[in-house]
């Protein structure tokens, strides 16, 4: 009698091996079944592109009317960032080009053409992004890649050293925007040169037709809100008080540093040179001068928009404190009691308050609507 090798759940060593077998082959079919795919797709495509010449006309009047269909698309399709100064206490230079959603808008419009980003793993804290952007229509492929980490340097007001992004963190948010970086990066390089340049300063003066004191307002509301920029932080980078009347270009440079931070091109230290810090009076903030001036220190005209404090005031932390508690408040009850407890609390400015009310009031019709008593 021969005896045979078995596993745990009675089946043979022998089975086993068939069934390993018969997966290989099956992926190995799948995957010739894709690249068939994928070439009918490029064939196809390249043979729609040789029948139909690109029409330059035709794509700056589809740009034209998507602009003019949708207004802030193009304070959208611009961004605005720092990318170092002139040396030493020199002017800081200011890098502005066309966003991802104006690549997006591109390859959409440009037609016969394919963009693919891909994520490679390579260590526990490291990943690989490959993009490339395929023209049909001329037969070319631009490729870029990059290293992305997990770990970064924290700044010395919090100790220094090498910080590291949690897992879910980096793969939902930092990953998600390198991969937009490096797709506008593939896509706008592959695009007609005349064409990016046309539609940059075509959005640049809808840009300036809307920013008005109204939308300026609502800009710099979110600017404190979202991201703790208070507007003293603002002006400085803009390089004159509002008080002075803001110019066309600086409005346009508002709306790109903006839209920068709001696509993650860019952050707030990158931005605003800034560091909350302790202070005697309120929270100080020192900011570095993007017009090669001293230093300055904004404490004291800042000090008389929040009650003088013994500790500094990190105003997202306390933002971060608000919307959580309203997220966790299901009922109505619980979000006028949100209200009153952070309405007293000193740590809030009166902008932040006035948030708390329009979104608690918000949330409580969303409850009553959810219930069906909206009316009551």
């Amino acid at each position: 009698m021969v005896a045979t090798a078995t596993k745990p759940n009675g089946r043979n060593a022998q089975d086993q091996d068939d069934s390993l077998m018969d997966q290989v082959l099956d992926q190995t079919q799948r995957e010739s079944e894709t690249m068939q795919m994928l070439r009918m797709e490029n064939e196809t495509m390249m043979t729609a592109a040789k029948m139909t010449p690109r029409n330059f006309e035709r794509i700056k009047q589809d740009l034209k009317d998507l602009v003019d269909s949708f207004p802030d698309f193009a304070r959208q399709a611009i961004y605005e960032k720092p990318c170092g100064s002139d040396g030493d206490g020199g002017r800081q230079k200011i890098a502005r080009g066309l966003s991802v959603r104006a690549a997006e808008a591109f390859a959409e419009i440009y037609g016969y053409n394919r963009v693919v980003a891909d994520v490679i793993p390579i260590d526990e804290f490291t990943i690989k992004i490959i993009a490339s952007f395929t023209d049909f229509q001329r037969m070319r492929t631009y490729h870029d890649s990059g290293i992305v980490s997990r770990r970064y340097k924290q700044s010395k007001y919090k100790g220094g050293g090498v910080g590291v992004i949690p897992e879910d963190r980096f793969y939902n948010v930092t990953v998600k925007a390198e991969k937009s970086r490096y797709i506008r990066e593939v896509v706008n390089r592959s695009v007609n040169a005349a064409l990016k340049a046309w539609f940059f300063d075509y959005c640049d003066e809808k840009v300036a037709e809307f920013m008005d004191e109204t939308a300026i307002n609502k800009m710099l509301a979110t600017f404190l809100h979202e991201f703790g920029v208070t507007e003293d932080m603002v002006e400085n980078y803009i390089g004159r008080p509002r008080r002075m009347q803001w110019t066309r270009d600086d409005r346009v440079r508002l709306a790109g540093v903006y839209n920068a931070l709001k696509e993650q091109e860019t952050t707030v230290q990158e931005a605003f040179g800034v560091e909350e810090k302790p202070a005697a009076t309120g929270r100080v903030v020192k900011a570095k001068d993007l017009n090669a001036q001293p230093e300055i220190d904004t404490a004291t005209t800042f000090a008389d928009k929040v009650e003088p404090a013994t500790e500094a005031i990190d105003s997202k932390a306390v933002m971060k404190e608000i919307n959580d508690a309203l997220n966790a408040a299901n009922a109505v009850g619980t979000v006028q009691d949100v209200k009153k407890r952070f309405a007293a609390d000193p740590r809030v400015t009166d902008e932040q308050a006035a948030w708390l009310e329009e979104e608690a009031n918000r949330k409580i019709e969303d409850i009553r609507a959810s219930r069906g008593d909206r009316a009551k």
